[in-house]
């Protein structure tokens, strides 16, 4: 890993990492079984290797976060997968239980200084 990343792994250790919905589903799908990956539709475009590494991203923070809206969506791209959806639903379900979820109402987040910069 370059210095850049490692800088920003240590500045942001204790804070927390962000998982956004298609990481999630990745995580989730990885967990349940790492051979499905590139079979399942919301992550075929991922390998077991892009799993593997986000593991090891994941172990260097003290806390994994999400929220109420990331979670919901991924519910709803891993239900209804074929057969896989309830079984993998179930499987995920204490790694889920590990996450900090958070909450922020919309309306306070666009007044931010980094939600106005990021366009």
């Amino acid at each position: 890993m370059n210095s850049w990343v490692e800088n920003l792994i240590v500045q942001h250790r204790k804070g927390g990492l962000l998982v956004d919905t298609n990481i999630l589903v990745l995580f989730c799908v990885g967990k349940y079984k790492p051979d499905l990956i590139p079979q399942f539709k919301r992550t075929a475009q991922f390998t077991a290797r892009d799993f593997k590494l986000l593991q090891g991203l994941w172990s260097r923070f003290d806390r994994i976060l999400t929220t109420p809206t990331i979670l919901a969506e991924v519910s709803n791209m891993l239900g209804p997968e074929g057969t896989h959806g309830s079984e993998l639903l179930r499987s995920t379900a204490p790694a889920i239980e590990l996450l900090n979820e958070t909450y922020e109402p919309s309306k306070s987040l666009v007044s931010e200084p980094y939600f106005l910069n990021s366009a």
